[in-house]
């Protein structure tokens, strides 16, 4: 277990997502811990194309089932692999 009492390498859930400002998101975590991180600098490649528009960051979410941010391209149904 870490300092916040978490096993090495797994997080709580995120709940909610909410854009501050074109490449900046506040995150939500299911044990309530919360606050704002720089994505757009660790979004690469081509999958996150429309993802890194003003346009496209603005469709970010939440995928309730895994718990983790998804962008416009993906849906619940159509899920990146995930690895690991």
């Amino acid at each position: 277990m870490d300092v916040y009492g978490y096993q090495s390498g797994l997080t709580p859930d995120i709940s909610d997502v909410r854009v501050v400002k074109h490449s900046v998101l506040e995150l939500a975590f299911a044990d309530g811990l919360h606050g704002e991180v720089e994505v757009l600098e660790r979004m690469h490649g081509q999958v996150f194309e429309e993802a890194r528009s003003p346009a496209g960051f603005e469709k970010v979410s939440v995928d309730p089932e895994s718990g983790t941010v998804i962008t416009a391209r993906f849906s619940s149904h159509d899920r990146p692999p995930q690895s690991g």
